[in-house]
Formats: structure tokens, sequence, C-alpha cells
């Protein structure tokens, strides 16, 4: 079977490319720690609005350079 420089080119070009992309996922994953959390918590709806953790709603400054933003999602 004969194929054409170009459409080997092109072949090879977009390998390279998936292989990049795959490659960068695997770095993040590897290097920077990227998974998803595990802690979960579900609190009572009907008793969102009242819980002591959202009585102060808003954005906060932390000291460690981070915000903590403390809002009811609904």
């Amino acid at each position: 079977m004969h194929v054409d420089l170009y459409e080997k080119i092109w072949m090879w070009g977009a390998g390279v490319i998936i292989a990049a992309f795959l490659g960068a996922i695997a770095f993040a994953t590897a290097s920077q720690g990227r998974i998803p959390p595990s802690h979960v918590e579900t609190i009572d709806p009907e008793t969102a609005w009242s819980d002591q953790r959202f009585t102060e709603r808003g954005v906060f400054g932390s000291p460690h350079s981070r915000d903590d933003v403390r809002v009811p999602a609904q």
C-alpha cells in the first residue's frame, strides 16, 4: 500500500501532538499532585441557612494568601 509523503507527515504530526497532550496530563498528575478531593461532606438543606458555618457569609482573607468564601449554594 502506498501512502503519500504529505499524508505520512500529517499522520506523524497528529500522533506527536496527541502524545504531547497525554504527556502533559501525565506530567501534571505525577509532579503536581492533581487529584480530586476525597473528603465529601453533605449537610441538611433545610438547616443550611442556620448552620453555624454559614452564619457569617462572604469572602474573607486568610493569612496564607488564600481567600475563604462562605456561601451556601443551591
